[in-house]
Order: structure tokens, then C-alpha cells, then sequence
């Protein structure tokens, strides 16, 4: 089963692990570098599943959860 997976990460290398690692697996993975492309993201592709990372620019981890 594929799952729609949104990758909030700002660290370039990080994510793009993280990315490699799921599109491996079988899913589809959206990156995102700040808090508020998250927010958008979440919204238009309503993931499965959320990566998050707490220390974000413009909305932090934590703001992108009470969204």
C-alpha cells in the first residue's frame, strides 16, 4: 500500500534521506523546509502521515500541529 507521506524537515540532507528511504518503500513522499509550506501541504495533499521536525522556520512544529 502506497501512502501519501509529508516530509517537514529543513535540514536538506536529512529530508532528502528520509525521501529516498519512503520512495524505496513504496510510497510517495512531499518535502517541505518551513512550518508554513507544511501547513499548505497538508492542507491541498492530505497526507497519511507527517514528519515532522519541531525546529522549522516561519511556523514551528509544534504550530503546525495545533493547525
Amino acid at each position: 500500500m502506497c501512502a501519501h507521506i509529508l516530509i517537514a524537515e529543513d535540514d536538506e540532507m536529512q529530508a532528502e534521506l528520509i525521501r529516498r528511504l519512503l520512495l524505496q518503500d513504496g510510497h510517495n513522499p512531499v518535502v517541505v523546509t518551513d512550518g508554513r509550506a507544511a501547513i499548505d501541504a497538508a492542507e491541498s495533499h492530505r497526507p497519511d502521515l507527517v514528519v515532522l521536525d519541531l525546529m522549522l522556520p516561519k511556523v514551528d512544529g509544534l504550530g503546525v500541529c495545533r493547525v
